[in-house]
């Protein structure tokens, strides 16, 4: 009975202290939840109100712009010079008024406006012609006008019409005005600041919340600057006004506070129930335990797991023992299982989409394989899919990493929602080859695929920095026969360079006249740069009656984008398989087809690039005349790096050229020295043998070239920081 004591007194501390800690934290939970969220509604409605204002000022400076640049009154008013002694003026003068009462009523924050000739100072309001110096507000005229306060919101400040009048609270638009052959002048609109806080107002909830808005010189526009709990602060980048909003003193404390006791009580309780259902089932279950550790020690175990310890240990500790060791021997098992129907799966799942599996594949052998490899699909009609990861080499090893973990997730996930069973493996470094079937009773299987392939796409365009493209084989009955609709799948995705990335290519959409067609084009753009490299002159006749195809075509703006891009791929191709390592100062000149949207201007700047490109190649086929020489040369060190005679002095002996001509020769095309050239022939070669054959160090540097495995061992650990057979070793 000593083991049960053990164990109650053991768990009971244990629970009681994690019930009281768990107690702690649900209010402590509670506590920063409830401040969290009181910040984030403050701040949500600090942004409403203040996006609300900016969009009402917005509004109002956006119809004072308008009027000054458009209004037929306003300019007729500030080309006036006379107020009353000219019949035109008066005209002029009551129109103006009439166009001021009419703006004024337009919107309903507006209070008051008038507009202000500066150089004779006349003001028109909606209430009368006059002068600024008898206006009521000629003050803050006079102050806007001399510190060039224009295009701006003002603070708050006070404002009567006339000394009849009740002085208003406001915040006023100053807008400069000025028309040619007219004098300049300011507009003014007055916004009445109990406007803008029955606009407010309507926006939360007064006996919770508090609201304050400031100006841009922190003072108070609205509210009260005694509240003391600001929660949040918002400033607006229009006006440089501020929202500061909060809750009501008390009010914080009161809904912590609200908490019934209640909860304590159930608390409580439970916290009982649970010792009390702990001591039952503790003296419940404890039996077969206490039966456990009988059988273990009449079975005598404690001799293998303590073979060579000391003897005073602990039936606890040989219980522990026992079990750890046989949880190794299990577990070493499983992996050893796991590992081998892994690698299994995985040269089989190969085989099968390449066509290379060397037993004729019947239902009782695959029966088989299924059963042993746990292969996840059945012998019946399937569709073969290759997602091809675009720019792949343009991700980091990283990005390359996680993003090849997580596709085949996102597949695995989506396969239940569209009625489909997957079995997917990478067949390649930037290609997850999947065989896709419908689950029993479904008959579209292509339709059904190109939906989920659909749903992918997007899945993967909108949760990824990245994007695939999908090659799409036809369905095929029997699994034998899947390697065909893989090859159809791989060769779908050689149309990936005209359709663009991120698409789903059909195999059998690639047969219509549609992709002829298109393959047609692709044929002459071929055609045309083989001309222009060889500098036929033909290749401008081709290029112009391409044009007229195009045009005579009609084909989409997409379309001819993806045909002029291949035009400069094709180039850039071709430069490259010439071994003409100046071709980026080529292409350099070349358009961006993006940036067009007429055919004929296109047309015309990628005419002048390719005569440009043809010029250039001229020239640097006249000025180097060494460039087939050193071809020659670097043909022959390849074919030949194992002879150990090969110098500077070899090769001017078999080329008829001085050797310095041919150092020369390689610093100027390769950048390097020939000695560094030859070297790292050399090496590349030595590792493929170090990672492919069983030949010895010795064996290894004689087919490299070397005399000596020292010498062969100090330049491969000179240029790799690894022994040869260190490098053997971390890649075996």
């Amino acid at each position: 009975m000593r083991w049960y004591y053990r164990f109650l007194l053991t768990t009971l501390p244990i629970f009681v202290i994690i019930s009281i800690f768990l107690l702690i934290s649900f209010f402590y939970i509670l506590v920063i939840k409830t401040e969290n969220e009181t910040a984030e509604a403050n701040r949500t409605l600090n942004e409403q109100v203040l996006n609300i204002i900016d969009n009402t000022l917005k509004e109002i400076d956006y119809l004072a712009t308008k009027e000054i640049l458009y209004s037929e009154e306003i300019h007729s008013f500030l080309r006036e010079d006379k107020l009353y002694t000219d019949k035109n003026a008066t005209y002029t003068n009551y129109r103006t008024i009439t166009y001021l009462k009419e703006l004024q009523s337009s919107e309903s924050l507006i209070d008051s406006i008038y507009i202000v000739r500066l150089n004779d100072g006349i003001l028109a309001s909606p209430n009368s012609i006059t002068s600024v110096e008898s206006y009521n507000d000629s003050s803050f005229i006079k102050k806007v006008t001399e510190s060039n306060f224009f295009f701006k919101w003002t603070t708050k400040r006070d404002f009567n019409e006339s000394t009849y009048q009740e002085g208003k609270e406001v915040v006023s638009l100053v807008r400069y005005a000025t028309v040619a052959n007219g004098l300049p002048g300011i507009m003014v609109i007055n916004i009445n600041l109990n406007s803008i806080k029955e606009l407010v107002s309507s926006l939360y909830n007064h006996d919770i919340t508090f609201i304050n808005l400031r100006d841009q010189h922190n003072n108070i526009i609205l509210g009260s600057a005694n509240e003391k709990e600001i929660i949040s602060n918002t400033e607006s980048g229009y006006t440089g006004w501020k929202i500061e909003s909060g809750l009501k003193e008390g009010i914080y404390a009161a809904a912590i506070s609200g908490i019934s006791s209640l909860w304590i009580l159930v608390i409580g309780l439970s916290i009982v129930l649970g010792i009390i259902l702990i001591i039952y089932l503790t003296n419940h279950n404890f039996k077969p335990i206490d039966n456990l550790l009988r059988r273990v020690f009449d079975f005598n175990m404690i001799t293998n797991a303590f073979e060579n310890e000391e003897k005073n240990y602990t039936d606890i500790k040989v219980i522990e023992k026992t079990i750890d060791q046989m949880i190794e021997q299990t577990n070493e098992y499983e992996l050893d299982k796991e590992k081998y129907i892994e690698i299994r799966r995985k040269d089989f799942f190969n085989e099968l989409v390449r066509g290379t599996y060397k037993k004729n594949l019947d239902i009782n052998k695959w029966n088989k394989e299924k059963e042993k490899n746990e292969i996840p699909i059945d012998w019946r009609e399937s569709v073969v899919c290759v997602f091809e990861i675009d720019s792949y080499t343009s991700l980091d090893a990283t990005e390359q990493s996680k993003f090849k973990n997580s596709l085949p997730q996102v597949l695995y996930e989506i396969e239940k929602q569209n009625k489909l069973i997957l079995w997917m493996d990478w067949v390649s470094e930037h290609r997850l080859s999947c065989i896709v079937q419908t689950v029993k009773g479904e008959v579209d299987l292509v339709g059904t695929t190109l939906d989920f392939l659909t749903h992918i796409i997007h899945l993967v365009e909108g949760n990824f920095p990245y994007t695939v493209t999908v090659g799409l084989g036809d369905r095929v009955k029997k699994l034998s026969s899947i390697h065909i609709s893989y090859n159809q799948a791989v060769e779908a995705l050689e149309f990936k360079m005209v359709n663009e990335n991120n698409k789903i290519l059909y195999y059998k959409d690639l047969t219509n006249d549609e992709f002829n067609e298109l393959y047609n084009y692709l044929e002459r753009v071929r055609d045309i740069v083989h001309l222009l490299i060889r500098f036929d002159n033909g290749w401008r006749n081709q290029y112009n009656v391409f044009i007229d195809e195009i045009k005579k075509k009609q084909l989409t703006r997409s379309e001819i984008i993806s045909l002029m891009n291949y035009i400069g791929f094709y180039i850039d191709r071709e430069l490259k398989r010439l071994d003409i390592n100046s071709n980026k100062s080529f292409l350099s000149d070349f358009p961006n087809p993006d940036q067009y949207e007429i055919l004929s201007e296109l047309d015309n700047d990628f005419n002048k690039a390719l005569s440009s490109l043809e010029e250039n190649l001229k020239l640097l086929q006249e000025q180097k005349s060494s460039f087939y020489t050193i071809q020659e040369i670097k043909n022959y060190l390849e074919e030949n790096f194992d002879d150990p005679n090969l110098s500077l002095i070899h090769l001017s002996d078999k080329f008829q050229i001085s050797d310095k001509y041919v150092s020369k020769l390689f610093k100027s095309y390769y950048g390097i020295k020939f000695v560094d050239f030859l070297i790292g022939l050399r090496m590349r070669q030595s590792k493929l043998f170090l990672e492919k054959t069983d030949f010895t160090i010795k064996e290894i540097a004689e087919k490299v070239g070397y005399t000596s495995s020292i010498s062969f061992s100090r330049t491969f650990k000179k240029l790799y920081n690894l022994t040869p057979g260190e490098f053997r070793k971390r890649n075996n």
